[in-house]
């Protein structure tokens, strides 16, 4: 049953990378209406933050460190609770060269700050996948309504910058906050059909509209001229019966139709 997940995505998996130079920051102006971005809507209230609490790792007064996710080379990803709503959040904490540069209008907000490049994902998540930044102070949110965006994108709950320490001024680190989907990735869910009695034709009937569906969101993609350049099960997430893309740290002007 794994092999036959695997199959069905290997038209994704096995796709030429951009030719990019990975040190390059990614062009998104060709985007509609990237001219008026970011809108009111894109702006958090507090852009510079600070760590801490016990663990050190709390920020401000808002989100509470539960236990680290996962790393890689980018960065580090880990769970936490909001403290307004209650939601379980993912929060990435990049420690990669920033290279794409700052747009202006988060540069006035940002004021004295000496900062002038951040990741390629947040940018790319907030005009690709969409966002519902959390400004206001509702006490919920609903586990399983989280604004899904017309490309099948995990979207932005918010991004900021973290002060490390008072001592420190000038630590400045870029994060982002993204819907916690407990059940995982593409990864997790061919381990769990392996303990399911169902025929491949059942698993065909499940699983091929998702994926027509991510097909789509990458074909929509590619139309506005840019490519996800990291395809892979661990990079697709799912919730219930849904297929979101995520990790977007990688994405790249298309240029060529070979492109993922």
């Amino acid at each position: 049953m794994v092999i036959l997940v695997v199959v069905m995505l290997f038209c994704l998996i096995n796709q030429p990378m951009c030719i990019d130079p990975k040190a390059a920051p990614t062009d998104f102006s060709s985007l509609p209406d990237f001219s008026e971005w970011p809108s009111d809507t894109q702006l958090p209230r507090q852009l510079v933050r600070q760590y801490r609490g016990f663990s050190g790792l709390d920020i401000d007064d808002r989100y509470f460190f539960i236990r680290v996710l996962g790393s890689g080379r980018e960065g580090t990803v880990s769970l936490y609770q909001d403290m307004n709503t209650g939601a379980s959040v993912a929060i990435k904490a990049f420690h990669t060269k920033y290279r794409n540069p700052v747009p202006a209008r988060i540069l006035e907000a940002l004021k004295a700050e000496d900062v002038n490049h951040w990741p390629t994902e947040i940018p790319a998540t907030l005009l690709l996948a969409g966002s519902t930044l959390w400004n206001d102070d509702r006490s919920s949110f609903p586990e399983r309504g989280h604004e899904v965006s017309s490309l099948d994108m995990l979207p932005a709950l918010d991004y900021f910058l973290v002060r490390e320490s008072p001592r420190h001024p000038a630590s400045l680190t870029w994060h982002l906050a993204t819907p916690y989907l407990g059940r995982g990735t593409l990864t997790d869910l061919a381990m769990s059909l392996e303990v399911e009695n169902q025929t491949p034709n059942d698993l065909d009937l499940a699983l091929r509209p998702n994926l027509h569906r991510l097909l789509g969101s990458l074909a929509r993609m590619h139309g506005i001229g840019v490519c996800h350049n990291d395809i892979k099960p661990d990079n697709i997430f799912f919730e219930n019966n849904h297929w979101l893309l995520g990790d977007l740290v990688r994405e790249r002007k298309k240029l060529s139709e070979s492109m993922a």
